[in-house]
């Protein structure tokens, strides 16, 4: 009976293990929004921290993996100027194929807004707290434990306004598998 009580506790123990990897991402945005103004430019940055959670589940036979993010982004365009502080849940398909793991991810978030310009701007630039997020990266294992890569990463209001303005970001990122 003591054996079956501890191979029970141990199966139920290991069911709940988790792995988790710290990932830390720069990105610039370098696009003009349509029909905005001719000639108008967009251009900012974002920085993301994010903590992803790995049980060892699988969509159509890739590992996926629960992430949660914590960001912030500034934007300017024209004379205005707008910095962002977002959170976001995103779920995270990746593959290895030898010293490479791709990786592609779409989820939701919500972006606290505070910046300087014309209400007509801040319209136009951020639309909507509530925001669709979606890309994919390319990285190199150095180890086991960290890689590092290139990745896309667009954020949408999901046409949740009539000004529907995505920004498309591209930049370089790091994780760390703990």
């Amino acid at each position: 009976m003591k054996h079956i009580i501890t191979t029970a506790l141990l199966l139920s123990a290991t069911s709940f293990a988790s792995e988790y990897t710290l990932g830390l991402s720069y990105n610039t945005i370098t696009n003009s929004p349509l029909g905005y103004k001719k000639g108008s430019f967009a251009s900012g940055n974002n920085i993301t921290a994010s903590i992803k959670e790995d049980q060892g589940r699988r969509f159509f036979n890739i590992p996926t993996r629960h992430t949660l993010n914590i960001g912030y982004m500034d934007f300017k365009m024209g004379q205005a100027t707008f910095q962002a502080l977002h959170i976001g849940y995103d779920k995270e398909l990746y593959y290895n194929i030898k010293k490479m793991q791709l990786q592609a991810f779409a989820g939701i978030g919500y972006k606290f807004v505070d910046g300087q310009g014309t209400n007509n701007h801040r319209d136009v630039m951020l639309p909507s707290k509530v925001y669709a997020r979606l890309g994919f990266g390319m990285f190199y294992n150095f180890t086991q434990r960290v890689n590092a890569g290139v990745l896309f990463t667009h954020f949408s209001n999901g046409d949740l306004t009539t000004r529907n303005f995505g920004h498309d970001f591209y930049g370089v990122g790091i994780n760390w598998k703990l």
